[in-house]
């Protein structure tokens, strides 16, 4: 790849394949002759798809006018859950914010603990019931919660909602299902959360979202970022190892800059004029106080097609907690978030898990 002069900013990414892939060079002739599919494939990453359906939809509720009723869905055989909604009372949710952490979902499969998250975390909403719509996820002040991230399972699943707090709470979730049946290609689906973490502006370190242990997809992350002034938090590059690399100590995937990896770089700080969602990019919050500045929570997600990250025995994930250069003092505090999506075969480890007491914490805050 060559430039004719210097842009105002690029970020490129390599793949490499086994010896002997046949590869076709990249021309411009060939982009205009895919123009049609091109438009047709936007079109579609746009629009909400419908999942497949079985018999029914599995209904689990959280209410404290009926304390008996199931708040867990157990599934059995092979399938898959195609879709996932979350339906909370926006009134209950802006009288007690806490609720978005201390409501918390919970998936096995097949006898594995996947997936464990807050609500809040698991759809950008860790303060406050936030606007959301990508690909795989739809989030909005209404309390209406929507995750297609495809969710695979070989005999049995469990699926439940739980109230670690004393404050009541009405919530329900649902699934769609669909006939997927597990094969040799199939994964197990996780969603992990890494709780609040806050990090000095002069203390420089590699803030670890992820590290697993087994074969599987890398496919989406979120990073909510709590900054304590008006200037800029996210110099930092992510850092993503694959396999050998993780021995090797150097990363195989190394950004250049946090708005770089997120899709909205623009040569100054973000406003709230720089708030968007797309299919696979969003930039949900920019800065929660009443001025128009970075200042609070910043809130970003990235989801993965065709730029998944496969591995087939580690992979670490990390993001450099590197603030602006007119915030690195001691008492320039930014607080840490995360939640990472992605698949594995049976068996796989992961360095995150359950963590009722974080989620029981308040919620990081401004000083």
């Amino acid at each position: 790849m060559t430039f004719d002069d210097k842009p105002f900013y690029y970020s490129v990414d390599s793949r490499a394949y086994p010896d002997g892939t046949a590869v076709t060079t990249f021309n411009f002739e060939q982009l205009n002759a895919l123009s049609v599919e091109v438009d047709e494939t936007m079109h579609a990453l746009k629009v909400t798809p419908e999942p497949e359906q079985v018999a029914g939809r599995p209904t689990a509720s959280l209410t404290p006018d009926a304390p008996d009723a199931p708040t867990r869905i157990h599934l059995e055989e092979d399938g898959a859950i195609r879709e996932l909604w979350i339906k909370l009372d926006p009134a209950e949710v802006a009288a007690n914010p806490r609720l978005l952490r201390q409501l918390v979902l919970r998936c096995d499969f097949d006898g594995e603990a996947c997936v464990w998250c807050p609500v809040g975390d698991l759809f950008a909403s860790p303060d406050r019931l936030r606007d959301l719509h990508t690909r795989a996820r739809d989030g909005g002040r209404t309390g209406e919660l929507d995750c297609r991230f495809t969710m695979p399972f070989r005999k049995e699943a469990d699926v439940e909602l739980a109230n670690l707090g004393d404050a009541p709470a009405h919530a329900t979730v649902t699934l769609a299902l669909g006939h997927d049946r597990w094969s040799a290609r199939s994964l197990h689906f996780h969603a992990t959360w890494r709780p609040d973490d806050f990090v000095a502006g002069d203390h420089f370190e590699d803030w670890n979202f992820l590290a697993v242990e087994g074969e599987g997809i890398l496919v989406g992350d979120q990073w909510t970022v709590l900054n304590e002034t008006d200037g800029w938090w996210g110099e930092g590059d992510e850092k993503i190892y694959v396999d050998a690399s993780v021995e090797r100590g150097f990363p195989d995937h190394f950004g250049t800059g946090t708005e770089d990896y997120y899709g909205w770089a623009g040569g100054v700080n973000p406003t709230r004029a720089d708030v968007f969602s797309q299919p696979f990019l969003a930039n949900v919050c920019v800065g929660s106080t009443d001025h128009d500045s970075t200042r609070g929570f910043n809130i970003l997600a990235r989801e993965r097609a065709l730029d998944a990250i496969p591995f087939t025995r580690r992979l670490v994930f990390d993001m450099e907690a590197s603030p602006g250069v007119d915030q690195r003092g001691a008492s320039d505090r930014l607080g840490y978030s995360s939640v990472c999506f992605w698949y594995a075969r049976p068996g796989a480890r992961v360095n995150r898990g359950a963590d009722p007491a974080a989620a029981m914490k308040p919620l990081m805050a401004l000083k």
